[in-house]
């Protein structure tokens, strides 16, 4: 059990107030970050502090001794943006995501080119109305994981979801985008 995991089931023991829903909320990424050895970060809240905040981390993996970089830990702030950056300019310029799909993946009809530049044009147009919990539900759907090396990030898209929210997004694709006919009279009646 993670020193976080620790720390919260114990205030929830002491509060008799659960933190579940919180932890997805603010912890989205939980599981899915790690060091570019493998190793995976923990989750870390502070206790409220005077000033009345709490400070939350993506905190880091022990140094090991045959890694001469040292893992840093990171805000959730931090990495939440910088997610959130990649995403949103994938959602523009979708091209490299595209590239890279397998031949497997590539044959789905999700996948068609156009239909995930509009689907994604969509995203992109709405981001701005996203909610702390549909954000933490897309990075849990298009984020596999995030790896940290000492000068980067690379993160790791998730094909089956985003396979999913592309096939979601097809009804309503087709209903937005279809060709605006003229109407027609109806014919009189004699």
């Amino acid at each position: 059990v993670s020193q976080s995991r620790y720390i919260r089931s114990e205030r929830a023991r002491r509060t008799g107030i659960p933190s579940s829903k919180i932890e997805e909320k603010i912890f989205p990424l939980e599981g899915r970050v790690f060091w570019h050895d493998g190793r995976a970060y923990t989750t870390f809240e502070s206790s409220l502090r005077g000033n009345g905040r709490r400070y939350r981390y993506y905190k880091a993996p022990a140094r090991s001794k045959e890694d001469a970089s040292s893992p840093v830990t990171l805000s959730t702030a931090q990495l939440h943006r910088l997610v959130i950056d990649y995403l949103m300019a994938c959602f523009e310029d979708p091209g490299p995501w595209l590239e890279n799909l397998s031949d497997e993946w590539e044959s789905r009809p999700e996948f068609d080119p156009t239909h995930v530049k509009r689907s994604l044009h969509m995203m992109r147009t709405v981001r701005l109305y996203f909610m702390a919990p549909l954000i933490a539900e897309l990075f849990r759907h298009l984020i596999d994981r995030v790896i940290v090396y000492p000068s980067q990030v690379q993160i790791v898209l998730n094909l089956p979801g985003l396979s999913e929210l592309l096939r979601s997004f097809k009804p309503i694709a087709a209903s937005l985008f279809k060709p605006l006919t003229k109407p027609q009279k109806p014919d009189k009646i004699s």
